[in-house]
């Protein structure tokens, strides 16, 4: 015997909504020349005994590296923000970080 295992769609982002939506600055350059010129972040979800948790990362688009990440129960706007500190307070970086996500949440 074996499991199979069903696959379910879980619906983690809202892309029809009113809110104002900023300007592309990454622009697909991915590969900044110097370290903590540029973050990109995204959420995705890990299925547990207990339920999903949501995670929400941030990587350093200059090493590829996570320097931030958060983790909860639901997907609250502020999951997103939580990760963002982390890498904001452990990397210190200079005016003019840009920080790329999706239009998701």
């Amino acid at each position: 015997m074996k499991p199979v295992w069903k696959r379910k769609f879980v619906h983690t982002a809202e892309s029809k909504h009113a809110l104002p939506i900023a300007s592309n600055l990454v622009a697909r350059r991915f590969n900044p020349a110097v370290p903590n010129l540029a973050y990109a972040s995204d959420i995705t979800y890990i299925r547990t005994g207990a339920g999903l948790l949501y995670l929400a990362v941030v990587l350093g688009l200059f090493s590829r590296s996570v320097v931030g990440w958060a983790i909860a129960p639901s997907m609250p706007a502020a999951l997103v923000y939580d990760a963002l500190r982390m890498a904001i307070q452990a990397r210190r970086p200079a005016v003019g970080l840009v920080a790329h996500s999706d239009r998701g949440s």
